[in-house]
């Protein structure tokens, strides 16, 4: 579902960029703001969901709340929102990127789905007396960030303006995590899937020199080598799918 919708929000923000028309190009945009919101609303029924497991005095509705705020939700309030507001201008950016350079392309819908996170995480932020009920949430935009982050610092067509953005994200997700407590992780599904197929092919590739070597020597030689890949691959895709800190990840790479 959500990912349907990010492909509408793209495709709102593609006509509004591709219309030659001022009325079809606003047409365009109302669309993808449209879009984007029921992709935030989204983002909060999750969150919610999430609360309504806490148990109390932890569960709280998603609307202002009067009384006394933690000291962490006090410091959290204007980092969730710098957050939000930076988050918007970088899915702005990199789809003014991504006219020129198709290889940005692949990231836009990242950013937008990103954007609707940290939306939805500043306006329960702003709903909350507590940073507990949002704790989770925030771990998981952590996590979420990381990646991005990662695969923007490695693109090339990504422009020097939405570079400076991420730098200054990258910083915000440094906050909040010290606030919170949080542990930065680094959860990418496509390494963790790219890690195991590595792992897989050289199991193959082991098998396949063990069944075709005529030479008993050079077979063994070999087989010794291919072993010792294969084991560190086994070792990095078990670290990738269990949220090891990035700084882990690139380490064991």
């Amino acid at each position: 579902m959500m990912n349907r919708m990010i492909c509408c929000v793209l495709t709102g923000l593609i006509l509004a960029a591709a219309l030659p028309s001022k009325v079809s190009a606003q047409n365009g945009e109302d669309i993808a703001r449209g879009l984007l919101r029921a992709l935030i609303e989204s983002q909060l029924e999750k969150a919610n969901r999430r609360n309504r497991n806490l148990p109390d005095p932890f569960r709280t509705p998603l609307n202002p709340q009067p009384g006394k705020l933690t000291a962490e939700m006090q410091k959290l309030r204007p980092v969730a929102a710098s957050f939000s507001q930076e988050s918007a201008t970088l899915a702005a950016l990199l789809n003014t990127d991504a006219r020129r350079n198709y290889v940005v392309r692949n990231h836009v819908a990242h950013a937008v789905e990103l954007q609707a996170e940290a939306t939805a995480l500043n306006r329960q932020a702003a709903a909350e007396l507590s940073h507990l009920p949002v704790l989770n949430g925030f771990r998981s935009l952590n996590s979420d960030w990381t990646a991005l982050s990662h695969q923007l610092q490695n693109c090339e067509g990504v422009g020097p303006q939405a570079r400076k953005v991420v730098g200054r994200l990258d910083k915000l997700d440094e906050q909040y995590c010290s606030i919170l407590g949080i542990k930065p992780t680094f959860k990418n599904a496509r390494l963790t899937q790219e890690a195991y197929s590595l792992d897989s092919h050289l199991n193959d590739l082991v098998d396949d020199v063990r069944y075709h070597s005529r030479r008993r020597d050079a077979n063994q030689q070999v087989l010794h080598k291919l072993g010792r890949l294969h084991q560190q691959a086994g070792f990095f895709a078990r670290l990738t799918s269990n949220g090891a800190s990035y700084e882990d990840v690139a380490r064991q790479y």
